[in-house]
């Protein structure tokens, strides 16, 4: 997988938060890791097709989650009820699509699959290409931005 895939995603999510809460986000250390186990309450999936094949995946706490879609929502919400799920979605979704826009951008035109929220923390999830893992701290708590890429007939790490 090459960082410029990741950067374009890193790159949506600094710019959508942003534009949502008022304030520029900060990242946290960058890590690589071989296989993906869920350490989040929260884990946003949505697929990436075309000539980049793969997954971003969103995780937060269910606090930074309920924060988030309050923000989102433009209410406060004491839970995270089926609305602030849904509003998380669209916020992953958005990311994901301006992520994919930028890919397109340089030539590696692809599309995007409705995102699909998770609950639960020890999933395990098979990824094909190498797993690197961006925290963003925003004003409504860290997003674990996970990405995991390829172009169409790159052999696996």
């Amino acid at each position: 997988m090459r960082i410029e895939y990741v950067e374009y995603f890193v790159q949506a999510a600094y710019e959508i938060t942003e534009e949502l809460t008022g304030a520029q986000p900060s990242c946290g250390p960058t890590a690589l890791r071989e296989k993906l186990v869920t350490t989040q309450q929260i884990s946003i999936v949505a697929g990436i097709t075309g000539k980049i094949l793969g997954q971003a995946i969103y995780g937060m706490s269910i606090d930074t989650a309920t924060n988030l879609a309050s923000a989102l929502i433009g209410e406060r919400l004491t839970e995270l009820d089926a609305a602030g799920t849904i509003a998380l979605a669209e916020f992953a979704d958005t990311i994901t699509v301006r992520g994919a826009e930028g890919l397109s951008r340089t030539g590696f035109t692809c599309d995007t699959a409705p995102p699909s929220v998770l609950r639960g923390t020890n999933i395990e999830m098979s990824m094909y290409f190498p797993i690197l893992v961006v925290p963003i701290n925003t004003t409504c708590g860290e997003i674990e931005i996970t990405v995991s890429l390829g172009e169409v007939g790159q052999k696996a790490a």
